[in-house]
């Protein structure tokens, strides 16, 4: 419902109009009396539940908040004052709404809302029920989100917000003499700072110490070269 005077035809739907229409919450926004009641006449015999009446540009947004409607049919002008005064907040709650007016002019409307839907007075009651069938359908797909995802499952101990990973959580620290030819020793992922601090410390020490190690096996390989060639070459 993006494009004034533009309804979308539902009857290749899996649903029928009917079903879409049953129990459709309405919201009527109109300051003219006989207009509001006929309006509501024609809503509650396609099925729909007309929810609130208002009349007055300052009702409106609680109104909203109240019925939580399916939709709103919005007159435009209520009692000498534009409803645009208010439309960019009863937009916000995410309801569809369609502009109901006598001027067919959308450069009369404010830049932002020249591309609501419309719908002209005098009312057509085919036109009305394709913008109603329209409202229904799109609230089915809203429940439809919704149910499907209640049922999601969800894997226990984890976040909706994803995990931030530290620019060095995968780096690896390298030792193939401790380790032996071909081999690497990999660091955990850091989810910390100072955790990974005392994991680069706790590194470090272990590389100190195999090559500690390593100095020692080398001087005792040269010890045990002298010992050899002195046994085999005596004074």
């Amino acid at each position: 419902m993006n494009s004034p005077n533009c309804y979308a035809e539902v009857s290749g739907s899996a649903v029928a109009p009917e079903a879409l229409l049953s129990h459709l919450r309405v919201l009527v926004v109109e300051d003219e009396s006989l207009i509001a009641l006929n309006l509501e006449l024609i809503l509650r015999h396609f099925g729909c539940d007309v929810v609130g009446l208002v009349s007055d540009v300052g009702n409106i947004v609680d109104a909203v908040k109240k019925y939580r409607p399916d939709g709103i049919f919005l007159d435009v002008n209520l009692r000498g004052r534009k409803v645009f005064d208010v439309l960019a907040e009863v937009m916000s709650f995410g309801v569809p709404c369609v502009l109901s007016s006598g001027y067919d002019d959308p450069t009369l409307f404010p830049e932002p809302f020249r591309n609501l839907p419309r719908i002209a007075k005098p009312f057509d009651e085919q036109a009305l029920r394709r913008v109603c069938v329209e409202f229904g359908s799109l609230a089915q797909g809203r429940q439809t989100r919704r149910s499907e995802e209640s049922r999601a499952p969800r894997r226990p101990g984890v976040s909706a917000r994803p995990a931030i990973r530290l620019a060095h959580a995968s780096d690896s620290v390298r030792n193939p003499r401790a380790n032996g030819p071909g081999t690497a020793r990999r660091t955990a992922a850091a989810t910390h700072p100072s955790e990974a601090s005392e994991r680069g410390k706790s590194e470090r020490s272990e590389i100190l110490r195999d090559r500690n190690r390593d100095r020692l096996c080398q001087e005792d390989r040269k010890i045990r070269r002298v010992k050899s060639v002195y046994s085999r070459n005596p004074l």
